[in-house]
């Protein structure tokens, strides 16, 4: 004969379940909602050193290209990481170099979370290579993206991008912060370590 379960039993049981459900929509929606709290208070970082808030976020089409090495870069590349992207023109020139090796510098110092960053040099001409087979040599975890793909990706950045910008792209895809031209690397930091600190995404 069966023993038949105690009734605070069954209702200590439905109580554990809900906070489990509770706990992972808190999980889930936590990363949503601060996102969701730094646009409505307009929440920008201060100073010269900080990145631009893109708001609303600029959600990309992404488009299913291949790398410099020949290896696939689509939606599950961009999936579930967060990406440090530079808008280059024409192969990479010395100031390209300098900021290649400042992101370098950034993702190297964020430690045990450097697998949840991935960098990212984006060419937004179609034209010659230049010397991107060099700095592919030096860089071999930079993803090189170039060609028609490539200069059709770039030109969703908005009209405001220009060669020599950084992006901070989500790993939902979403174009959320801009540093332009003379940003400092610390400020960066500074600002991807929180975002890292904050979410569970990617």
């Amino acid at each position: 004969m069966r023993e038949s379960v105690p009734e605070t039993n069954k209702g200590e049981e439905k109580q554990l379940g809900r906070r489990m459900l509770l706990l992972l929509v808190a999980l889930f929606a936590l990363p949503l909602l601060i996102v969701a709290a730094m646009y409505q208070l307009e929440w920008q970082p201060g100073g010269t050193s900080h990145g631009q808030l893109i708001s609303p976020p600029q959600p990309l089409q992404l488009l299913e290209l291949q790398t410099l090495q020949g290896k696939s870069f689509g939606v599950a590349q961009w999936k579930d990481k967060w990406s440090l992207v530079y808008i280059g023109q024409h192969g990479c020139d010395a100031d390209c170099a300098a900021q290649l090796h400042d992101l370098r510098q950034v993702h190297a110092s964020l430690n045990k979370e450097i697998s949840r960053v991935q960098r990212v040099l984006l060419i937004a001409s179609v034209g010659e290579d230049g010397n991107l087979a060099s700095v592919q040599q030096q860089y071999p975890d930079l993803a090189i993206l170039a060609g028609t793909g490539a200069q059709q990706l770039a030109g969703q950045f908005g009209s405001a991008a220009q060669t020599g910008d950084v992006y901070l792209v989500d790993p939902l895809g979403n174009v959320m912060m801009r540093y332009p031209q003379g940003y400092q690397a610390k400020g960066l930091r500074k600002d991807l370590m929180r975002l890292l600190t904050y979410s569970w995404a990617g």
